[in-house]
Order: C-alpha cells, then sequence, then structure tokens
C-alpha cells in the first residue's frame, strides 16, 4: 500500500517504492480513482490509485529512487505539526525530528538553522509569541494556554508584566476542594521551573486519603513578599479559605507567609527536610567523608533530627545532655553544625531566663504526637508528585509555554484521579518494596514513643533516658536501613 504525507506546502504527496509522486487530479469517471505524477521534474512516470492501492504505472522513472529523500520530508512534516500542536521547545523538536533517522536521511534534511526558522514561522502563524529574554518583557498569556482543552479556567490569577509577575494555575475544582479540605501540603522545585522564575510552587490537599495537587504557582522569588502576594490571591480567589494544618519545608519566608495570612493555622515541618538540612551542613563543613567513615560521628549527627521524637517539653533538656562537651558521644568536629541546629530549632541560650526564639519553633518539627497519632511525618508524597511532573515534562528548565503545557496535561491526570476516588476506587498501590518499609517504620516509631513511660521509670533522671532513647532511634536512621543512601538523614517514615 503507497503511504501518504504533506509537502512543505500542505500539498499531499505519495510514496511508492522509495519514489515521491504529486497529486495531479481526480478521475472525471471515478471519483475514487486518483492520478499522480512523479516529485521530479521532467521525469514522465506516473501511477494511479484506489484506496491508497496502487492499480496503474504509466512510463519509467529517468531517476533512481531517493528513499532518504522521502523519509526526510516524513520527518519535516513531523516538525510542523509538532510545532503546530505542541509547546515544546525548539531544541526539543529539533532532537524529536532527529530521532531515529538514518545518517542518509539527516543528510538530506535542511540545515539546523533552516529548520528552525521554519518551526519560528510555523508557531507565527499560530499567533504564538515569541518568549522574550526577561520576564519584565513578557506580554499576554495566549488564550489557549489560559484553559484546558474543555474550556474550563486554568490561569486563575495573573499578577501582570512586570519582573515579579506571578502566574497561579488552578481551576474552580480545584479552589472548591483548597476551600473544602483542611490539610494541606506546600512545596515548591527549581528544576522544573522557566528561566524567568525560581521556582514552581504547588498547594496539595488531603482528600479521601490521597494527596492531591490544586494549585500551582510559578513564582519570581522566594521572598516572603512573594509568598504573601501568592497568599492574598487565593484568598481573593475563594474568600473564606482556611486550612487547618500545613506541612511544608523550613523556608522561612514561607512559613511566615502562611501563619501571618492564616492565624491559627497549625504547621508542622517535613522531617525529611529536617534531617536534609543537617545533612546539607555536614557536607558544607567538609564532614561527609567523616560521617560515612566514623560511625560514633554518624550517630551524634543521626541524634539532632532524632531529637524530633522525644516528647516537645523534653527537647531542650535533652539536647542539652546529649550535645553537651561532656556527653559520651561529644565530637569537636560536630560544633559547627551543632550550633546551625541550635540556632534554627532550639534557640540560642540568654544569660538568664528562657532560651531566644529559634527560627522555626520545636512544636513545628516535633513528631511525638504526630507518631501516635499515626500523622504524615514528610511531604513524600509532594516529592514524589514532583519528582513525576518532571517525568512528564522530560527537561529541566523547560520553555514558559512548554511549561504551561505540562501543567495543562497533569491537571488532566488530577482530575482523573478526583473522578476515580469519587468512583470508590482505591489509589494505586504503593509497590511491596516501599509498604514494607512503611509498615517496618511505624512499628518503630510506635516501639520507641510507647516506650518512653517505661523507660522514664527505669531511669532517675532524664539525662541518661535522653542518651538512651536518641541512641535508639539514631541506631534505627543509619541509611542503608531504608535503602535510600542518597539522603542519609532521612529519619523513620516514608509517609
Amino acid at each position: 500500500m503507497a503511504e501518504t504525507y504533506l509537502s512543505k506546502r500542505n500539498k499531499e504527496k505519495l510514496t511508492v517504492g522509495g519514489y515521491a509522486f504529486r497529486f495531479d487530479k481526480r478521475s472525471s469517471n471515478d471519483p475514487e480513482l486518483l492520478f499522480w505524477r512523479c516529485d521530479q521534474k521532467l521525469c514522465k512516470a506516473r501511477i494511479h490509485t484506489r484506496n491508497w492501492e496502487v492499480v496503474h504505472e504509466i512510463g519509467d522513472h529517468q531517476h533512481a529512487p531517493n528513499l532518504p529523500k522521502v523519509e526526510a520530508d516524513k520527518a519535516l512534516n513531523r516538525m510542523k505539526s509538532q510545532a503546530h500542536t505542541t509547546r515544546d521547545a525548539t531544541r526539543q523538536i529539533l532532537a524529536d525530528v532527529h530521532d531515529g533517522l538514518s545518517q542518509a536521511t539527516v543528510l538530506s534534511l535542511p540545515s539546523k538553522f533552516s529548520m528552525t526558522r521554519s518551526i519560528q514561522r510555523q508557531r507565527q502563524r499560530n499567533n504564538l509569541p515569541r518568549l522574550p529574554a526577561t520576564l519584565a518583557e513578557l506580554g499576554q498569556i495566549p488564550e489557549d494556554m489560559k484553559v484546558l482543552t474543555d474550556g474550563t479556567t486554568f490561569l486563575a490569577n495573573d499578577s501582570g508584566r512586570g519582573a515579579d509577575r506571578i502566574l497561579l494555575f488552578a481551576t474552580p475544582d480545584g479552589l472548591r476542594l483548597l476551600f473544602e479540605q483542611k490539610d494541606w501540603f506546600a512545596d515548591g522545585t527549581f528544576k522544573v521551573a522557566p528561566g524567568y522564575f525560581s521556582q514552581v510552587y504547588s498547594i496539595h490537599v488531603l482528600y479521601m486519603g490521597s494527596t492531591i495537587p490544586v494549585v500551582f504557582a510559578l513564582l519570581p522569588s522566594k521572598s516572603r513578599a512573594t509568598y504573601d502576594r501568592l497568599l492574598q490571591a487565593l484568598v481573593t480567589l475563594r474568600p473564606g479559605i482556611a486550612p487547618s494544618t500545613l506541612m511544608t519545608d523550613f523556608e522561612r519566608a514561607a512559613v511566615s507567609a502562611f501563619d501571618e495570612t492564616f492565624p491559627g493555622l497549625q504547621l508542622t515541618g517535613c522531617h525529611f527536610h529536617l534531617a536534609q538540612n543537617v545533612w546539607r551542613h555536614i557536607q558544607d563543613h567538609g564532614l561527609a567523608t567523616v560521617y560515612r567513615d566514623e560511625e560514633e560521628f554518624a550517630k551524634l549527627m543521626r541524634m539532632l533530627p532524632a531529637l524530633a521524637y522525644l516528647p516537645p517539653a523534653d527537647v531542650e533538656n535533652a539536647f542539652e545532655t546529649v550535645f553537651d562537651p561532656t556527653s559520651a558521644f561529644w565530637d569537636a568536629r560536630a560544633q559547627p553544625i551543632i550550633d546551625y541546629f541550635e540556632d534554627t530549632y532550639i534557640g540560642r541560650p540568654r544569660r538568664r531566663g528562657p532560651r531566644h526564639q529559634p527560627m522555626f519553633a520545636v512544636q513545628m518539627w516535633n513528631l511525638h504526637e504526630r507518631t501516635l497519632a499515626d500523622n504524615a511525618k514528610s511531604n513524600n508524597s509532594v516529592e514524589g508528585f514532583h519528582n513525576a511532573f518532571q517525568g512528564l515534562l522530560g527537561a529541566h528548565s523547560p520553555s514558559l509555554w512548554r511549561l504551561i503545557a505540562a501543567l495543562k496535561k497533569e491537571q488532566i491526570l488530577v482530575q482523573a484521579d478526583i473522578t476515580r476516588l469519587l468512583a470508590g476506587q482505591a489509589p494505586a498501590p504503593k509497590r511491596r518494596k516501599y509498604r514494607d518499609l512503611q509498615v517496618r517504620a511505624k512499628r518503630i516509631d510506635h516501639c520507641a514513643i510507647q516506650c518512653w513511660p517505661a523507660w522514664l521509670d527505669r531511669h532517675n533522671g532524664r539525662s541518661g533516658l535522653h542518651l538512651h532513647v536518641l541512641d535508639h532511634f539514631s541506631a534505627f536512621s543509619h541509611p542503608g536501613d531504608f535503602n535510600v543512601p542518597a539522603r542519609p538523614l532521612f529519619m523513620f517514615s516514608r509517609q
């Protein structure tokens, strides 16, 4: 059977045995009979087709077949179609065009410059504006980028032209869920942010046992003012939103903005980020090798995030006991990391009276009550979403148009997930390896927490108790215990 494709001028062409034919005319006596002539000038070869089957050949070709040229024309046709129907970056389209082509076919393509210009012309015909050099120069967002394929509003708020522009994407149903569901999770990622923006920030809600993304915001910075503007936009879009709980990472600007915008909000810190922050400071001070090679030093460092499992009232006393130079675990090389943790999460001591307020209060990062209530300890579901979305996007730092197109696709998947939940379908099960790790982690957590009163009875003073409990937790927090060596301070739960 013959194969058809479009020419550079969008004329129908036919390929048979490495020869290309142009459409000539239709038979006046038989509408299904089509006449074709060879694509090469001066060549007298002709064919007749019916239902794309060759039924008659006239004359011989005066040249050899050129299959690479035919394949190159098909590739160019696909290139134009991709430029017309997607927001993929020009470089991505060029890569897709060349994928799988033979060397002979590649040599039959126009120059890279010519193909780039062709893609740009195609997009200009689609009225898709070229992206400027800076965010301040970015004009109107194309209308088809503001809505989903069914016409649902997706660009909920655009702060307007300027270097501090914010683009907030959410559907009306997403904003409704944001209003109805009181448990929120929030985090940002820079990996998929276009060059104009600092991060893509997402807000998720706990809905029917699943974490659902409902807001995607392109933010120009991580400043307090930027987060204030984002949250005020949400309050304006859906008056009355008032989350009860929020889990986020330890980013001071975001935490402060949420705390002030929503009085009474219970802020909880992601335990993975707490441990990760300690690990970063170990690396920053050149102690990563020491951590990996010396178990006693590693145990001392793991005891810092392990403080989260003690009752809040015992955290300060435990810190003073365990991380004192007279402690059996003490290592002077750890002093800079201990100082960082004290300043950020405990509070520096005064000469008299209570300690200074830390950057993040103990209640925000403590896990004692969360463990007993079997509540989430980390933002792993949000981290997992960011990783999955990056896979859908297929690129770091994509163009703005490509990112928005990917967000629209992601929103379709989100809506499908909600539909399945409403129909009573269970979420996709986790892989058995991770289910087993989660069960084991919960068992360890509950055992240690519930043993607290018994441990208390067996110790005359809390000093020995603190050492015993933190030693217990740090023994289970080794990275190999959870098969996650890239996250060496990740504590128990993978919730």
